[in-house]
C-alpha cells in the first residue's frame, strides 16, 4: 500500500470524525466555489448581451408640458446619440382578486420605431393591439396574470 493512502486510512481509524469533518468542509468549499463560478458564467453572459441589447437610455427629463418642447432640438445636438418622448402613468393592478399591485405604464409612439430601451418579444402579439399592454415576464411570476387575458387596471381610483 502506498504510504500516502497508508496514513489517511490510518487517520481515518483513528481520528473519524476529525477527519470526516476535513472531507465535509472540502465538500462544502468546492460545493460554493463551484456555485459562484457557474454564476458568475451564466450572469456574465447573459446580463453583458441582455443589457448591451436593450440599448437604455442615460438621461431621462420629466416635464408637466412637453407640448411646448421640440424633440428635433436635442437631436440635432452632437453629444445627443437618440431621443425619443416616452409616456408614463402609475396606475394600480389586480395581480390576485382582491389584490393590487402598482403598475407603471410606459408609452410608446411606435415599437418598430423605437431606439431606445427595446422590448423583446417571448409570447403574444409581437406588437400590442390598440388597447393591450405588453407584461414584463417577471411581471407574470409574481401574479395569476396569463399572455391574453384581461387584467383589472385602476386608473385615478376608476377600474377599467
Amino acid at each position: 500500500m502506498k504510504p500516502g493512502l497508508k496514513k489517511a486510512v490510518n487517520d481515518l481509524r483513528l481520528n473519524p470524525a476529525r477527519t470526516l469533518l476535513v472531507i465535509f468542509a472540502l465538500a462544502i468549499g468546492l460545493w460554493g466555489v463551484g456555485s459562484i463560478l457557474v454564476s458568475y458564467y451564466i450572469l456574465n453572459n447573459d446580463l453583458n448581451e441582455n443589457y448591451a441589447r436593450t440599448a437604455p437610455y442615460h438621461v431621462e427629463l420629466t416635464s408637466k408640458d412637453f407640448a411646448k418642447l421640440d424633440l428635433s432640438t436635442f437631436r440635432k445636438r452632437a453629444e445627443i446619440e437618440s431621443a425619443e418622448f416616452r409616456d408614463l402613468s402609475f396606475e394600480r393592478i389586480e395581480a390576485f382578486p382582491d389584490q393590487w399591485l402598482p403598475l407603471w405604464v410606459f408609452g410608446v409612439d411606435d415599437f418598430e420605431k423605437s431606439s431606445l430601451a427595446h422590448v423583446y418579444h417571448e409570447s403574444g402579439a409581437l406588437t400590442p393591439p390598440r388597447g393591450t399592454m405588453l407584461v414584463e415576464r417577471n411581471g407574470l411570476l409574481v401574479s395569476n396574470l396569463k399572455s391574453g387575458a384581461i387584467a383589472h387596471v385602476r386608473v385615478g381610483g376608476k377600474l377599467l
